[in-house]
């Protein structure tokens, strides 16, 4: 699946956040939704990589939501899938690469793990 902008990144969570009657998701997402689009907009050569790392924060932040509320196997709070968004962000790229048997992703030189 090839992403050409930002409108076309964020359908797929656009049509998965309406489901959600959570007002707290919602304004969470939002939120995200607005900082991403906002260092877009303000990306430079001189900010080039860190703004790339805060995207990347962000997607995680959003694939982690995604994931809980769609399976919410643990009949997790909207609080609950917020905070473990938050906090398992950082380092959501680098576990995806162990759960697949990667256990030395220092080895790796990527913009995942900057």
């Amino acid at each position: 699946m090839s992403i050409h902008s930002v409108k076309e990144y964020f359908h797929f969570f656009d049509e998965s956040i309406e489901k959600q009657t959570s007002i707290k998701i919602q304004e969470y997402y939002e939120g995200i939704k607005k900082e991403f689009t906002c260092l877009i907009q303000s990306i430079s050569s001189a900010n080039a990589l860190p703004s790339i790392k805060e995207l990347m924060i962000l997607d995680a932040k959003l694939q982690i939501l995604s994931s809980l509320m769609e399976d919410n196997i643990f009949k997790l709070s909207e609080q609950e899938i917020i905070r473990l968004s938050e906090i398992d962000s950082a380092s959501y790229y680098e576990e995806i690469f162990k759960l697949d048997g990667m256990t030395h992703t220092n080895d790796y030189h990527s913009l995942l793990f900057l």
